[in-house]
């Protein structure tokens, strides 16, 4: 057991830095994963985690699950489940994502509201419970935070996203290294017509360099979703497709790092 956890806590220390919080970051859907973007301006049920203010678009009730394998090891595996409803005037959701697994995890607990407060102007706030667990009697800590997010139609054919997360920078612990990041994005998506959309998105959380995301969706026959998009940091790009019939949503698709490899996604949302 302890050789076990000696291997995976070396194997967080190596890669990425990005990768020590991506239970923090959350899940921003496998259909933002499949274009490699953060999903800050592409609302949907899980805009919980990429922009609360998105939301708002949602007008019936909801069930979703998602996973996501980074690189094809079990121990960094990303796992969430979100469910929401219109409610009290705007949209309610409840979310949670694990990522890692018995000897080290990062857990995010999320409560977000969303609200219409215009004609093309959305504002959301999200409520969310961060916890590190450690095995072997290294530690487990826990902390409240919040995120704030908006979203504009700038025309009838542009949108902007804006959302921070953590803006107070909570550490869990004193006791053992559990800073929290603080994450800011901004993003615009631009409809070309209704089957056709791109993104462009800046990301930047506090414990690595900013990203430039650039994704594209093509929608086809009324029930297929085709993905693809880059992202300048860490140089990764992505792609997937979706099958959408009247209330389902399934989508599968993988993201590729240059030197670490495949980490294959799979999402699955009911609404009732």
């Amino acid at each position: 057991m302890k050789r076990n956890f000696r291997y995976v806590f070396l194997l967080l220390l190596i890669l990425p830095s990005s990768l020590l919080s991506q239970g923090w970051e959350g899940i921003n859907g496998t259909a933002a994963a499949s274009m490699d973007i953060s999903g800050v301006s592409y609302p949907g049920e899980w805009s919980g985690f990429s922009n609360p203010a998105g939301l708002a678009f949602i007008s019936k009730a909801y069930a979703s699950l998602s996973f996501e394998n980074r690189f094809q090891m079990k121990e960094l595996t990303l796992k969430g489940v979100s469910i929401g409803m219109p409610a009290l005037g705007g949209v309610a959701a409840l979310s949670g994502v694990h990522f890692g697994n018995s000897l080290y995890s990062e857990q995010r607990y999320n409560l977000a509201y969303s609200k219409r407060l215009g004609s093309a102007f959305y504002s959301g706030i999200s409520i969310d419970y961060c916890m590190l667990s450690q095995g072997n009697g290294y530690g487990n800590a826990s902390g409240l935070t919040f995120g704030l997010g908006l979203l504009t139609g700038l025309n009838e054919n542009l949108m902007l996203g804006a959302y921070v997360f953590n803006p107070v920078k909570i550490r869990l612990s004193k006791n053992i290294q559990s800073e929290v990041p603080v994450m800011m994005k901004l993003g615009l998506l631009y409809s070309f017509t209704r089957e056709l959309i791109a993104t462009a998105e800046v990301v930047k959380n506090s414990e690595c360099k900013a990203a430039v995301q650039l994704g594209v969706e093509y929608n086809a026959f009324g029930t297929f979703a085709f993905r693809a998009g880059v992202s300048s940091w860490p140089g990764s790009f992505a792609f997937g497709i979706g099958y959408h019939p009247k209330h389902l949503k399934l989508d599968v698709g993988a993201g590729f790092h240059p030197d670490l490899g495949l980490c294959p996604q799979a999402g699955l949302i009911y609404s009732f």
